[in-house]
């Protein structure tokens, strides 16, 4: 497009904004706007048509919200393409047609998430978190109450974990940008813990595509836990109220009730309202944050993905799940499989063990096999010794069961390489000073 054209297409954009932002009259100019979206071969007008429908969609939703932007159709309806009204519409349809006209837009962003160009994906994916933002401040000044538009983020998030492309930098530039909000980082977690477990449930795992596990994990990785609840005071869509421990308690029973349709017909707090007091909540962010995991280790995971998340889950993911010990299966399946995933589970299975009270009696039995001539060649070989010295630094150990230790890496010792001679050496002075001071 010629350079002329596109400044006449800029001057035409703001013409029509500012026509649809000053009058009702000129809501026909939207249809105009939308079509836009569709020049595809100028990427400066392209992003500039992006930004100009944001921001007269956040007019029209802060002006408009409690019939533009209802809960049924908030991001979730399908829409047909608007046509232009005619004279004779009534306010009903007037309405119906703004509605559609907004879903239609939404989808129109979301579709341009996937542009091949990487700077129309961030400028459409910025425009819809904008328009979540509006969504939600705009509900807490109008119908004074909170509300996280967690329709529209939960496409948002659909988007991010595409099967068939890599997101990997989409994802950190999101996660850069709008992940330290608390309320973000919640839903965000229970987006991505919904969309794994609804695939799980409805597709073989032969069907899973590896962009999606990969995706999935690049999401997951991303998220900063904050460690205590005094850290929860930064919300994109703003405050939510706080409420008392006690308080907190209440609501939580509420909401578990009122999930399970319990409880007698007395005047409650709506669900929605109930789940928007969690988001204070440091209990409630580590549950949809183990959520999360546990969904994303329910994935076909892949040998190499399976020894990268081995790698860091001890550190990770352990110290803010809920409960540690649903890790079990996960790890105990990676030990008996022994070799390098089985090496790669040590270090996540001792801490169940020596901090979560899990009994694995057959622990040094497994560990004791993995002692093979093929663990000098995995690049984790330092990090094993390491990890062998502390497991064998227990003071509930019998003598019997470090000596045959010392007796095994010795005879290894023998034909080891020579990168591996000093460790070997070290340890076994090591065990052999365990020994002689456990006789005294």
């Amino acid at each position: 497009m010629e350079k002329t054209k596109v400044v006449e297409a800029l001057a035409r954009l703001s013409t029509l904004s500012q026509s649809v932002i000053q009058s009702e009259k000129n809501s026909n100019n939207l249809v105009d706007l939308l079509e836009y979206l569709n020049c595809d071969e100028n990427v400066p007008l392209l992003k500039a048509a992006i930004q100009t429908l944001a921001k007269v969609y956040s007019h029209l939703v802060s002006k408009h919200y409690s019939w533009i932007v209802p809960p049924s159709v908030r991001g979730a309806v399908k829409a047909n393409p608007p046509r232009e009204r005619g004279s004779d519409d009534l306010a009903g349809q007037y309405q119906k047609w703004m509605r559609d006209n907004y879903v239609f837009g939404l989808e129109k962003l979301q579709e341009l998430t996937h542009h091949e160009h990487k700077e129309i994906q961030w400028t459409a994916l910025c425009s819809l978190v904008s328009l979540v933002q509006v969504e939600g401040h705009t509900h807490q000044s109008t119908l004074k109450g909170y509300i996280y538009p967690n329709n529209l983020f939960h496409s948002i998030v659909s988007c991010l974990l595409d099967d068939d492309t890599n997101r990997g930098d989409l994802i950190g530039q999101f996660a850069d940008e709008y992940l330290h909000y608390d309320d973000v980082r919640y839903y965000w977690l229970k987006n991505i813990a919904s969309i794994i477990s609804t695939k799980v449930d409805t597709m073989d795992s032969a069907s899973v595509s590896d962009l999606f596990v990969k995706n999935c994990r690049t999401a997951l990785r991303s998220v900063i836990m904050p460690s205590s609840e005094e850290e929860l005071v930064e919300f994109l869509t703003g405050t939510p109220p706080g409420l008392s421990s006690r308080q907190q308690e209440a609501a939580d029973d509420e909401l578990e009730d009122e999930e399970k349709d319990e409880g007698p017909p007395k005047a409650k707090r709506s669900k929605r309202e109930l789940k928007a007091l969690t988001v204070r909540s440091l209990q409630k962010h580590r549950k949809q944050f183990s959520d999360a995991w546990l969904a994303f280790l329910r994935l076909p995971l892949g040998p190499s993905l399976r020894k990268h998340m081995l790698v860091s889950l001890h550190s990770e993911v352990i110290p803010n799940l809920m409960d540690p010990r649903l890790l079990l299966d996960f790890l105990t399946y990676s030990y008996d499989e022994g070799g390098v995933v089985g090496l790669l589970a040590l270090n996540g299975l001792f801490l169940l063990m020596n901090q979560h009270h899990l009994d694995y009696p057959d622990f040094y039995n497994k560990l004791y096999q993995l002692l093979e001539p093929s663990v000098f060649h995995v690049k984790y070989m330092q990090r094993f010794f390491h990890l062998l010295d502390t497991f064998l630094q227990s003071t509930h150990l019998s003598m019997y069961l470090v000596a045959a230790f010392a007796k095994k890496i010795a005879r290894l010792s023998l034909s080891a390489p020579p990168n591996a001679k000093n460790i070997l050496g070290q340890f076994y002075c090591t065990c052999l000073q365990d020994l002689f001071l456990s006789l005294l």
